[in-house]
């Protein structure tokens, strides 16, 4: 988006030199939810600006941890498509419980630290988004054959997504 803007801004006509397709605000906010939310410490908003822009990337209010940064992702990538390589998940499991831990430095911020773990754990437990949705099909199916209590909506969504799910079984329907 940034390069876009970049080349409409010296290459397009006069009235467009100013435009700005995403605003700074929108950068920051961006990068806000990348580092805390999406945990990639890596924090590349300031990069990425540079590199198109030419020009540092202005963020007065940031307060970030700065204990990783790029070299330490860049090894963690490595390191993650060496050893794991079919596994798509692995690396943005090890970023986040890295960067879960680190959050969490003082004594204050330790408590829930094991729920925050498990959490990334949970999220990022799979291969893949398909071994993620096949686990959850067997749990259910495995709930509705032995009476328990299951998400009925999602075998009904499912069956919307096309062939993939042929094999549900077809009662789940009618639920």
């Amino acid at each position: 988006m940034l390069e876009i803007q970049l080349d409409i801004n010296e290459n397009g006509p006069e009235e467009f030199s100013d435009l700005e397709l995403i605003s700074i605000p929108e950068l920051r906010n961006i990068r806000r939810i990348w580092v805390f939310d999406k945990h990639e410490f890596d924090d590349s908003v300031p990069r990425i600006y540079k590199e198109v822009m030419g020009k540092e990337f202005d963020d007065p209010e940031w307060i970030g941890a700065e204990a990783y940064g790029q070299i330490e992702w860049s090894i963690l990538k490595e390191t993650c498509n060496d050893l794991f390589p079919d596994e798509e998940l692995s690396f943005e499991l090890l970023y986040s419980l890295i960067d879960t831990e680190n959050q969490a430095n003082s004594v204050n911020q330790r408590k829930g630290i094991l729920d925050s773990l498990e959490k990334c754990v949970k999220h990022n437990f799979y291969k893949d988004e398909d071994d993620a949705t096949d686990y959850y099909t067997r749990q259910l199916d495995r709930k509705k054959k032995m009476g328990g209590r299951y998400n009925e909506k999602f075998f009904a969504h499912i069956q919307d997504e096309g062939e993939e799910f042929a094999d549900v079984p077809e009662e789940a329907e009618d639920k």
